[in-house]
């Protein structure tokens, strides 16, 4: 008796469907881990730039609002980083500054940091 060997067109089908389940419940979580990986860049540089800005403090009594003065490698030089770095006078409880991590190209800011150490934005 001969038996035909291989896959029917439903046993295909049916493993089509289920790897694309499996796809579409891997890619978004994919995507969050890939997500949690940048944010922790910009994080740790962020908490870099505050122990710089307040070591500058500590030396000259003022803060400074450009990263090249700090005593570290300017974190926006390198062009595999995700976040471009900034840093501003923070208007409000004086002598302040505000830490920015923004989104390349050209995003919004996603992180902040002002001297308390506090970070705002998403977690």
């Amino acid at each position: 008796m001969f038996r035909p060997k291989g896959f029917t067109l439903i046993e295909l089908l049916i493993v089509v469907i289920i790897l694309g389940i499996l796809v579409a419940i891997a890619i978004p979580v994919y995507t969050k881990t890939i997500e949690k990986g940048r944010a922790g860049e910009a994080l740790s540089t962020l908490r870099l730039i505050q122990v710089e800005e307040k070591r500058f403090f500590s030396r000259n009594g003022s803060f400074t609002y450009d990263i090249n003065d700090l005593e570290m490698d300017d974190p926006n030089a390198d062009a595999s980083r995700y976040f471009d770095y900034s840093v501003h006078e923070y208007l409000t409880d004086l002598p302040n500054f505000e830490a920015k991590a923004k989104r390349r190209p050209g995003g919004t800011p996603l992180y902040t940091i002002h001297k308390d150490g506090v970070v705002s934005g998403p977690m």
